[in-house]
């Protein structure tokens, strides 16, 4: 089932704001942590960044509590020079420990694990992120992400704290609109597609800083980690990780592409189109249509020949967005070679039309014969 980050509700920019945002569960554990960091750490100072309680001594970021799911993440910005069998992640930075219950806190060495981040010695990447500076003037110009001069660019390096204050600046308040009309969650900032490839092409690749931003559970992050992340360096275990962060068709698509680029693509194709979950369901459909786009793939009709049995069969109970991603296949398929496309617009004459609810949006479904001879078209050309 897809997981979501929790973050503080209305202007409440506070601890207590933090905790009353929470179920029941999650605000129980996340009491009883505080407790413990408060009590090993008496000179900790929490603030609320990003939507998260942080925990910092001497102005140094210590740790930091995240509801997600039905658990809270204790995590440590400065994880992975730590050593403990219990935190998890991956990358050069950020690690988390999942807490599921209050009784899971006393039994396990939390205490030392933060007496031992507060004791690492001072780090440019522990510091925390200060917030740009908002004036109406800001608010009237066009937000663009910030360059560094000729001079400084060889030098130039982002981090996660330096780019989530980056892109809590480039938000705005009408994106965040937009993006939850298309179904995205709390907390993101309302970052633009334009900025983030922006930010993309600065940052280029980097698959650990990727790894970070996906943990934040900030969707602008998120939309960013599948833009700097390196197919090359993804393992199974860490695509069916992030697979399981997946919560609107935009991070499907996103993730899809960038999972299309890996050598699991298949592999994950055949796994996923078995769920009966939505988002992973419509990613798994995604990863066959991007199949049969793929010149260079050499998987036989066959294959595909057998989606397209599975997927007139399937279509209309599937979850709502997940019957989209199967129409869209339908078309990629159909435009594959001459003998699936005649099999496609058979197939896609026995569905009929295609149903799928797009909310309050101007989104609408394509039908697929059209689409399919439209492509075709194209091709001639």
């Amino acid at each position: 089932m897809a997981t979501s980050s929790i973050k503080l509700r209305g202007n409440d920019k506070s601890l207590a704001g933090y905790l009353k945002s929470l179920p029941k569960k999650q605000r129980d554990i996340a009491e009883a942590l505080d407790a413990l960091i408060v009590k090993t750490l008496p000179k900790a100072k929490v603030t609320i960044k990003w939507g998260y309680p942080w925990y910092a001594v001497d102005d140094a970021d210590v740790a930091y509590l995240m509801g997600v799911a039905k658990r809270i993440n204790l995590g440590f910005p400065r994880g992975a020079e730590l050593e403990s069998e219990l935190l998890e992640g991956a990358g050069k930075g950020m690690r988390h420990i999942k807490v599921a219950s209050v009784d899971e806190i006393k039994p396990r060495p939390f205490s030392a694990l933060l007496k031992a981040a507060a004791k690492l010695p001072p780090s440019e990447r522990s510091a925390p992120a200060k917030r740009a500076a908002k004036t109406t003037v800001a608010k009237a110009t066009a937000k663009t992400p910030s360059k560094p001069s000729a001079a400084n660019k060889a030098a130039q390096t982002w981090t996660l704290a330096t780019l989530m204050a980056e892109m809590e600046r480039l938000g705005t308040a009408q994106a965040v609109k937009i993006y939850k009309r298309h179904g995205m969650v709390e907390p993101l900032f309302g970052v633009s597609f334009a900025n983030l490839y922006a930010l993309q092409k600065q940052i280029k690749v980097d698959h650990a800083l990727a790894e970070q931003l996906w943990e934040t559970g900030n969707g602008d992050a998120q939309h960013l980690a599948t833009l700097v992340a390196d197919p090359a360096q993804f393992t199974s275990a860490q695509i069916d990780r992030w697979s399981k962060g997946l919560k609107c068709y935009s991070f499907c698509d996103l993730f899809g592409n960038l999972i299309g680029k890996t050598g699991f693509a298949q592999a994950k194709a055949e796994s996923w189109i078995k769920s009966k979950d939505e988002w992973i369901g419509r990613t798994g459909w995604s990863l066959v249509g991007r199949l049969a786009l793929n010149a260079e793939c050499k998987l036989p009709d066959a294959y595909f020949e057998d989606k397209l049995k599975q997927l007139e069969k399937e279509i209309h109970r599937a979850p709502n967005f997940t019957r989209h991603a199967m129409n869209m296949t339908l078309i990629s398929i159909g435009a594959r070679n001459e003998k699936l496309r005649k099999l496609a617009i058979a197939a896609a004459g026995r569905i009929g039309k295609v149903h799928v609810e797009h909310g309050e949006t101007s989104c609408k479904t394509p039908p697929a014969v059209p689409y399919i001879e439209k492509m075709w078209a194209r091709k001639k050309k």
